[in-house]
Parts: structure tokens; sequence; C-alpha cells
């Protein structure tokens, strides 16, 4: 399942990226549509935000790292992947449940000095997905993708 905001910001990412692409073409003729290429970049990125999704939220999960929001404050990620049925002995499983709760949680930020700079957990997958960075630290290798 693909989540909206991770939609919505690669569709932007990709669209700037084939406006780019566009206007530094030789021709005189404008395509109205993506490449492609581009169509092919844009799925993959999707696909491998997926892929990354429930191995960072493990992650926060394992180590018992908090998301935080001003709305919300700290919500430990443990406790409510136990309570909702998507976590459990160390893993994730990628229920509705889980998919439920990322959507509306992947703006938070995980509390942890360990993972600097701060970002949201979109965020961290996002730049996991686009340029490999990853708290290897504390999550170990990048998962290949």
């Amino acid at each position: 399942m693909i989540w909206r905001l991770s939609r919505m910001v690669a569709i932007a990412a990709c669209s700037a990226g084939v406006l780019s692409a566009a206007a530094c073409s030789s021709s005189s003729t404008a395509s109205s549509s993506p490449t492609p290429g581009a169509t092919d970049s844009y799925h993959a990125m999707i696909a491998r935000q997926d892929q990354l999704y429930p191995v960072f939220v493990g992650c926060l999960a394992q180590h018992d790292i908090p998301v935080w929001s001003k709305s919300t404050g700290n919500v430990s990620v443990s406790a409510q992947g136990t309570q909702d049925g998507w976590y459990a002995n160390g893993k994730v499983t990628q229920n509705g449940a889980f998919y439920r709760w990322i959507d509306s949680h992947d703006g938070m930020y995980p509390m942890s000095p360990e993972l600097k700079p701060d970002q949201t957990i979109i965020g961290w997958v996002q730049n996991a997905a686009v340029h490999g960075t990853w708290p290897a630290n504390i999550c170990g290798p990048l998962p290949a993708g």
C-alpha cells in the first residue's frame, strides 16, 4: 500500500523533474506526458519507500524510540504497534492497522539524540529511498533495494 503524503511528495518531485527535462528539450514540441524513464523512476522510488517504512518503524519500536508531534506529544511506537496488532516479537506486520498508523504518524519526529538531523518518519524514509541516507548506527545497514 502506498501512503498519501509520500505519494504527493513523490509526484511533486517527479513532476518537477519532468518539467525541467521538458524545458531543456531541444525539440520545439513539448511532451504532454512524462517520459517512461521518469515514470519508472517514480514507481521505483515509491516501491523502495514501501519497503523501508516497516523496517524503519520496526527499528523505532525495537529501540523504544518514541515519535513526537506538537499535537500529540510523545507516542510509543512499540506500545501503539502492540496494541494495534501490527508489532509483535520485534517484527512489524504490514496489515491494515499498520498502514492506518503510518498514514497518520509519518509526519511525526522520532525522538532520539542518535537520529540526527531531526526529520519526520517520512523524511527518514524518503532520504533513505532517494539518497541512501540511513541511521545505520541504530537500525543497522540500509536494507538492499
